[in-house]
């Protein structure tokens, strides 16, 4: 029950669908629920600290609240650092609502609405101790097999150990049969650059088990990461 409340409290990513990084327009069905978790294991020299590894515990949910919109809590739920501290990071707050229905010419388009909380330590590096504001444009195209999102956001922060950003990410999936999906994904920002390749697979119905390889493209982003967990539709 305590490890239930934790993840319901502290719930990443309402940035996006598992195991990416790049959020989809679609929401879960009318007063339904998402669940999702897992771990994250992040090594290699960023952020200004060489020979760093970092373990992070994360969870989440989304619920529909309309037939087009969702809301959605996420976060770490601890982080391990080495070197560095450990303990609870920040937790995001969001709010996603589908604007348009996909036609021949035009893709499927959201707006998501998100609100970070200063829930991590900035004395102990867990977080930058400032809320963040995002706010996030998010088209998908469809087709019998593949779907491809694109994500653009902008996010403003009031910390001042970071600076107000623009953010890009693409990211597609291929229905490779009924049980398993191939994973691809590129996201960037000003410092930011990451690609990632991975793959899930259907362990019961409505509940996917994840596993994505990430390689960090700058200095600020892991050298290479694993991303592992399950998302289950309820």
């Amino acid at each position: 029950m305590r490890t239930l409340l934790l993840l319901i409290l502290f719930s990443t990513s309402a940035l996006a669908e598992r195991p990416f990084r790049t959020d989809d327009p679609y929401q879960t069905r009318l007063y339904g629920w998402e669940v999702f978790g897992g771990v994250e294991i992040k090594s290699g020299s960023y952020g200004g600290i060489k020979n760093r590894n970092d373990i992070d515990f994360n969870a989440g949910f989304d619920y529909g609240i309309t037939e087009k919109s969702e809301i959605g809590l996420s976060g770490d739920l601890y982080r391990v650092q080495d070197p560095g501290q450990e303990g609870i990071g920040d937790a995001v707050l969001h709010y996603k609502h589908r604007m348009t229905e996909a036609t021949p010419s035009v893709p499927d388009i959201a707006i998501d609405l998100q609100l970070k909380f200063p829930t991590g330590s900035k004395s102990n590096g867990l977080g930058s101790g400032k809320a963040d504001f995002g706010l996030i444009s998010l088209f998908g195209w469809k087709s019998e097999l593949w779907t491809t999102n694109l994500r653009l956001g902008y996010i403003y922060t009031l910390s001042d150990l970071e600076k107000d950003r623009i953010e890009l990410g693409v990211s597609s999936r291929y229905e490779a049969s009924e049980n398993v999906r191939f994973l691809g994904e590129l996201s960037v920002d000003k410092d930011r650059r990451e690609v990632g390749l991975g793959a899930a697979r259907l362990i019961a119905p409505g509940t996917w088990l994840d596993l994505m390889l990430g390689a960090g493209l700058s200095d600020v982003v892991p050298d290479v990461s694993v991303r592992f967990g399950v998302t289950s539709t309820l």
